[in-house]
């Protein structure tokens, strides 16, 4: 069956992203009120900001791990499960997943929260028991 787990946004990530959002609003404002086309210059980086923006991480039922943008689904390939060698824990909310996909060793940082990060482990732990866990004391 096929599991979702929600991207986990900070408190400090929050204050940051409502003050670029005001500003964003505010230099809109002015350009529509002082430049005649100079507004849709404010508005194509909107766009690209939502093409690196993660939604949620799924682990779908033939052992993958994809990692869901707000546009245009993944812009990464799909983790197999039996990849991943590795996790480290950072912090309550934050892994990192060590893979290694054709002799090529790669790394996915993973936010989530705290109740979805017990149900990923276990859930990642139940698909592949060889995954050795570490955790760092930042």
């Amino acid at each position: 069956m096929e599991k979702k787990y929600k991207y986990y946004v900070t408190k400090r990530e929050k204050i940051l992203l409502g003050f670029v959002i005001f500003f964003y609003i505010a230099i809109i404002v002015w350009a529509i009120l002082n430049v005649r086309y100079g507004a849709i210059f404010y508005f194509l980086p909107s766009i690209a900001i939502l093409f690196t923006l993660v939604r949620f991480y799924r682990l779908t039922d033939d052992n993958m791990l994809v990692m869901q943008r707000y546009l245009f689904g993944s812009a990464f390939k799909p983790v197999s499960v039996n990849q991943i060698t590795r996790v480290i824990q950072k912090n309550p909310n934050q892994i990192i997943l060590i893979y290694y996909r054709n002799k090529l060793r790669g790394d996915m940082i993973l936010k989530l929260s705290e109740t979805d990060m017990k149900y990923f482990f276990d859930e990642l732990m139940k698909r592949n028991p060889a995954i050795e866990i570490s955790t760092i004391n930042v």
